[in-house]
């Protein structure tokens, strides 16, 4: 891929991230409800794509990944409403 696609998918990815902070935040619209449930289920695609692989290694990877979004959406849910506006994460 080129280096312009290359820019186009960080970018993509940022803003996502940058969407999905700040709508962790919002108490109004259970944003951090929102933003773990969507962290569940990329724990749970990852833990699936691990099943699928035939080396051991990406298997160790992709559980890895998905033990690490489950915390994420664990600690989003349990503490994302006690958290300001200001707060990024």
């Amino acid at each position: 891929s080129s280096a312009l696609e290359e820019a186009g998918y960080i970018l993509a990815q940022q803003t996502a991230f940058t969407g999905l902070s700040v709508l962790a935040n919002k108490e109004t619209y259970y944003g951090h409800l929102i933003v773990g449930a969507f962290d569940l289920f990329f724990a749970y695609a990852g833990f699936q794509n691990g099943l699928h692989k035939d080396l051991q290694i990406q298997k160790i990877g992709y559980f890895l990944l998905s033990a690490g979004f489950t915390a994420k959406a664990a600690y989003t849910i349990h503490y994302g409403m006690d958290h300001s506006d200001k707060t990024r994460f």
